[in-house]
């Protein structure tokens, strides 16, 4: 999957276009922020590992396609005004609190009677206690989708083929067992779906 995919959308941008300045200081001076704004920051002090280095592994149960709307929210508004690349920001603490916010803009957009630091460190609780479920997100067999292009540039019928193809398989050894053709159920472009 790549993250240029999927665009941001009118959620993500509503969610994080309030905090851009807040974003852009927490890269740049991470040390400022403090634990009831940016609650990912506990997890970093924890870690011992400096603020600038400290890769936060948590996206709640965000799809992938959304973390992939938030990571380009992020890059397109927050990085790029400043020529970050993204290996410099992905998963670290500004981009980690990003993702927080839009959990926050998510769960809590119709709360009432919570203090914005409540919920910021319940939005946090989700971000780094729940999973995406493969329910949640087009689950992609990388190892299936390399066998359907073996398979069809193997029983491919066409001149690019040449002479191995125009139905060669099995013409050197007879019939396959029980007449078995490979060519049935087979499209130009690949297997057909059961």
């Amino acid at each position: 999957m790549q993250c240029e995919d999927y665009p941001y959308t009118q959620e993500v941008h509503d969610a994080l276009n309030p905090h851009i300045e807040y974003l852009k200081k927490i890269y740049y001076f991470p040390e400022d922020a403090s634990i009831e704004e940016v609650p990912a920051k506990a997890y970093v002090e924890k870690s011992k590992k400096p603020m600038h280095q400290c890769i936060i592994p948590f996206t709640g149960d965000l799809t992938f396609e959304d973390q992939a709307r938030v990571r380009n929210w992020f890059e397109k508004f927050v990085s790029q005004t400043t020529l970050i690349s993204r290996s410099e920001w992905q998963s670290l603490l500004a981009h980690a609190h990003a993702i927080t916010l839009f959990l926050e803009y998510r769960l809590h957009s119709h709360v009432t009677g919570m203090s914005k630091s409540e919920r910021l460190q319940v939005a946090w609780i989700h971000q780094s206690t729940k999973q995406v479920s493969p329910n949640n997100s087009k689950v992609i067999d990388v190892d299936l989708e390399c066998l359907e292009y073996l398979e069809t540039c193997m029983f491919e019928r066409s001149a690019e083929a040449g002479v191995a193809g125009w139905y060669q398989w099995g013409l050197d050894a007879g019939y396959h067992q029980d007449n078995w053709d490979p060519y049935v159920g087979r499209t130009s472009g690949g297997i057909e779906p059961f």
